[in-house]
């Protein structure tokens, strides 16, 4: 049986990357599924806020799309293959929400929820990303800043007075 031959100009050695690479392709998962969940409450938002919660997913969608980008062509230059089709997103810690319409406050709940369990699993990924490939985690670290952005604005419409 032949054996792969690494490319000897990868950035890193083959056990660092294989850290590395699980890492990334996990986070590739979660940030597909998050960007097909917020088209879903696109879609599906009702209520009395609907143009403003319906344009930030928009935003939310465009931000999570391209760092779903960035993560597969990260793992691609570590000469491992970016994998995100819909049988693989099975394995991803992103939860699926209803289907049908939903009020607006139910979707602002359920994308803070999604949002905020993403980032966790992504800061824990930057952890162990960090010492085996700085430039991954620093990958890593700029799509938290983006997501968070977007957690604590729409996080912001479910506040009440006294919060």
């Amino acid at each position: 049986m032949a054996t792969k031959s690494r490319p000897k100009d990868l950035p890193l050695d083959a056990e660092n990357t294989a850290i590395v690479a699980n890492a990334l392709q996990k986070t590739l998962l979660d940030l597909k599924a998050l960007s097909l969940v917020t088209k879903q409450l696109h879609w599906n938002v009702r209520g009395p806020h609907f143009k403003s919660v319906h344009e930030h997913l928009d935003l939310v969608y465009d931000a999570t799309e391209e760092a779903v980008d960035e993560v597969a062509e990260r793992i691609a230059q570590l000469g491992e293959s970016p994998n995100a089709q819909a049988s693989d997103l099975k394995g991803a810690a992103v939860k699926e929400v209803p289907t049908g319409f939903i009020e607006d406050q139910q979707v602002l709940e359920l994308i803070v929820e999604r949002l905020a369990a993403a980032t966790h699993d992504i800061r824990d990924r930057m952890a162990e990303t960090e010492e085996p490939d700085p430039a991954s985690a620093d990958l890593l670290h700029g799509v938290v800043l983006a997501i968070e952005k977007h957690l604590w604005m729409l996080r912001s419409h479910l506040l009440k007075k006294g919060d």
